[in-house]
């Protein structure tokens, strides 16, 4: 056939269809999966059985009567399942992590919905740093191995601020103990989740998107149900309203943080099965959103959308005019739902919240004047509480995701945490040609989220926003040939 033939050839075969960046990009993702070992090849004739065992115990953990027996072992299956099967480990850790750890004290059980997670990073480690080049074997890819070695030091330091806390809030037991757990599920569980997610996803993120749209729908179907006081609910959600606002996947900001990051992988999968399926998804995450009354995710999900989609360089109009309908909606949904729908109602509520923004700014100036008081170490887990009269307006955290870290564990703390944090944005930047919008969207919202509140201190935003992270930080997850639609 001559060259004009092939020319003339309708739509001109698959290969003509899709550009040369979108074929590169097809191939760095076909070509960065994580090397398999022997022991890989061996556990994954059996691992899918021990994905469901710990799943099991999980779910059985969630029932009082057993759940002192379940409980243990949900940690034991839950970790084995991360160690020999990490991959497995990461996915089990999404597709649990919105929901009540257990039936226990849920400070003491928010470390209960990241359990498998830290099997998968320390597996991630062991391969990458000793059993790799111990046997001369190719090491998973991953980012450089000074971020790593920093997302290491930040998760070892946070645990290491509720010992400088518990000394300085007089030395008390059970504050040192109620530290650890919540630390474990939070701050640290997001490093451990961007250790595993930047060397284990690229080349397999179809499964993870598909794995995060059932569980966001799950979520927050449950969380509606939750939030409308159905029974038995609290098996196995968080409180469905706190303050009348919907708590049900772990408080209200931390639950809106966590349906904002995860709504971008969602919407990713769903596309691939219809446009339909991807608007019941973004309608369903806007109610919940809207319920929680929670102004930041909205946002955060809004300029990672703005930004996913300037970085494709195609704006369909009509998709425009939808999103700043939806957009439009969502707001008048939550000034309605938390301002009310009276003008002067309105114009109070929005007045007498300008306290809270400013109490925001003013936990930015503290974390600077702790950090310097105390550079070495900072003022330990819940450091606000012990500086100014923050205890007494209930505010214990530094609210941005960088100061947090400097405010906790003072210079060494902040820089690691920074490091991990602006190395991954640093590569979402280099790749707003070639990495997959949706990927885009979701780290972009966790960032923005971090500028103004603090998505690392419970366990659902802090997993889906180190997963987000540690794929952009990671091997380029580039465009599909359905990039266009996402």
């Amino acid at each position: 056939m001559g060259k004009a033939s092939r020319a003339k050839r309708p739509g001109g075969g698959p290969a003509a269809a899709a550009p040369a960046s979108t074929r590169r990009a097809r191939r760095a993702n076909a070509g960065s999966v994580a090397p398999s070992t022997e022991l890989d090849r061996v556990l994954a004739r059996w691992g899918a059985g021990l994905a469901a065992l710990a799943a099991s115990f999980w779910l059985l953990g969630h029932i009082p009567a057993i759940a002192p027996l379940a409980i243990p072992a949900w940690i034991i299956t839950g970790l084995a399942l991360g160690i020999l099967v990490p991959w497995l480990g990461l996915l089990l850790t999404i597709a649990i992590v919105p929901f009540l750890g257990g039936a226990i004290d849920p400070t003491y059980g928010e470390v209960l919905r990241v359990v498998p997670i830290y099997g998968a990073a320390a597996r991630v480690v062991l391969d990458r740093f000793v059993l790799g080049p111990g046997l001369g074997r190719a090491s998973r890819p991953g980012p450089p191995w000074w971020v790593v070695a920093a997302a290491i030091a930040a998760t070892a330091l946070y645990a290491y601020t509720a010992q400088t806390g518990f000394l300085a809030a007089g030395e008390n037991p059970a504050f040192l103990e109620y530290g650890l757990h919540w630390l474990a599920g939070g701050p640290m569980a997001m490093m451990a989740a961007w250790i595993a997610a930047s060397h284990l996803v690229a080349g397999r993120d179809r499964m993870v998107t598909n794995v995060v749209l059932g569980t966001t729908v799950v979520a927050c179907t449950l969380a509606l149900v939750a939030w409308a006081g159905a029974p038995g609910m609290d098996l196995i959600t968080f409180p469905g309203t706190v303050n009348a606002r919907l708590a049900a996947l772990g408080y209200p900001t931390p639950t809106a943080m966590g349906v904002a990051i995860s709504l971008p992988f969602a919407v990713a999968a769903a596309l691939r099965w219809s446009r339909w399926l991807a608007f019941g998804v973004i309608g369903l995450a806007l109610v919940v959103l809207i319920l929680t009354w929670s102004r930041g995710p909205l946002v955060a999900i809004g300029v990672g959308a703005v930004l996913a989609v300037l970085a494709t360089g195609r704006i369909d109009r009509r998709l425009a005019i939808l999103g700043a309908g939806a957009g439009a909606a969502a707001l008048v949904g939550l000034v309605a739902a938390r301002y009310g729908t009276s003008l002067d109602a309105i114009i109070a509520a929005i007045s007498g919240g300008a306290g809270s923004d400013v109490d925001r700014v003013n936990t930015w100036i503290a974390a600077v004047a702790i950090t310097i008081a105390s550079p070495l170490a900072g003022g330990g887990w819940r450091s606000l509480d012990r500086f100014g009269d923050f205890a007494q307006r209930q505010i214990a955290y530094s609210h941005n995701i960088l100061l947090h870290g400097f405010a906790e564990g003072g210079l060494p703390l902040g820089i690691a945490n920074a490091t991990v944090i602006l190395y991954s944005a640093w590569r979402v930047w280099l790749g707003r040609h070639t990495m997959a919008p949706y990927l885009i969207a979701a780290a972009v919202t966790f960032l923005v989220c971090g500028f103004w509140d603090i998505p690392q201190v419970r366990s659902y935003a802090a997993v889906m926003g180190g997963i987000a992270l540690g794929m952009a930080a990671g091997p380029l997850i580039g465009r599909g040939i359905d990039a266009s639609r996402e």
